[in-house]
């Protein structure tokens, strides 16, 4: 039998707060929702929800003259 891993993450409070309402309206535990989400997001949706936070903080950045 494989034993489990863990992943320890820093998220924002913002998105832990979202994470715990959503989990609490479908009367999951948070952990669940995570290995949900995790499991429906394949790794290239990952990264281009990366690059596209990304690209939103350089353009707000650029706006800013920073």
């Amino acid at each position: 039998m494989n034993k489990n891993s863990q992943i320890h993450l820093f998220i924002e409070t913002e998105v832990l707060q979202s994470l715990k309402k959503q989990a609490d309206s479908l009367e999951i535990p948070l952990s669940k929702l995570c290995r949900k989400k995790l499991g429906e997001c394949t790794q290239l949706d990952r990264i281009e929800m990366l690059l596209e936070n990304l690209n939103k903080k350089l353009t707000v950045r650029s706006k800013n003259g920073e």
